[in-house]
């Protein structure tokens, strides 16, 4: 059900929950993965946040990972006739 991906890249879905591979549609819309930098000069000591801005120009971030889900279940479900 995975698409094939040129990247190599899977969700990171797919690498905690390997058994959803079979069960979830997912298109690869070559975004990578957002890089994670330690934010210093504050008073906590361990904050992280992640770079969603820096995975492409154009788009990015969590609304275009869902999209990665979501444009394969619609190919789905007219491929099978279904109406939304």
């Amino acid at each position: 059900m995975v698409q094939p991906i040129a990247s190599g890249r899977k969700p990171v879905l797919f690498r905690n929950y390997p058994d959803l591979e079979d069960h979830l549609d997912w298109l690869d819309l070559g975004l990578g993965e957002a890089p994670v930098h330690r934010l210093k000069n504050l008073p906590h000591d361990n904050l992280w946040i992640k770079r969603d801005d820096l995975i492409s120009k154009e788009m990015g971030g969590n609304k275009v990972r869902r999209l990665e889900f979501t444009i394969e279940f619609l190919a789905f479900k007219f491929t099978k006739g279904d109406c939304l």
